[in-house]
């Protein structure tokens, strides 16, 4: 047993681990222990970030709120706005419009009486050639009286001054 090399390599092994083993068991617990706490130290971190990020994304969304307030409101301010621009837009047109309407009536009046005093002067200038006309044709017995042909002539000469 003693001539065997394997016998005295787990008495050296035994002696070995019965003299260094407990500050050898100390030195691997104590690096067990630092891991452990180094471990815990890194959890407790991870969750002190995770309640950072959890407020940090209630105050971002609390603050999206806020924003979208603001925007609902500027939309709602320029939604009147347009209503008020548009309503002052129509008024502006009607009135321009009225105005309008009212230089064309005008203008269609004031061309209307000029037709008819042309259309006056006319018939005046083809009544006084008829008479001139009988008048020269019979001076001696003339009658101021028209007849009715005289009347369709002169009508007639009317309508053709009415068209031009």
């Amino acid at each position: 047993m003693f001539s065997d090399t394997s016998a005295w390599v787990l008495i050296s092994f035994l002696v070995f681990v019965g003299a260094f083993g407990k500050k050898l068991w100390s030195a691997v617990a104590g690096q067990l222990d630092a891991y452990i706490e180094k471990a815990k130290s890194h959890i407790a971190e991870a969750e002190n970030l995770k309640l950072e990020a959890a407020e940090l994304l209630r105050a971002a969304e609390d603050h999206q709120k806020a924003i979208d307030a603001e925007v609902s409101r500027i939309k709602e301010a320029a939604q009147k706005e347009i209503a008020a621009i548009e309503a002052a837009g129509k008024k502006s047109l009607a009135d321009l419009s009225a105005r309008y309407e009212e230089k064309l009536n005008s203008r269609i009046n004031d061309e209307v009486a000029r037709q008819r005093q042309k259309l006056m002067e006319s018939a005046f200038d083809s009544i006084a050639n008829e008479i001139v006309k009988k008048v020269r044709q019979n001076p001696k017995d003339f009658d101021f009286s028209l007849s009715n042909n005289d009347w369709s002539i002169i009508a007639k000469e009317v309508n053709a001054h009415e068209i031009q």
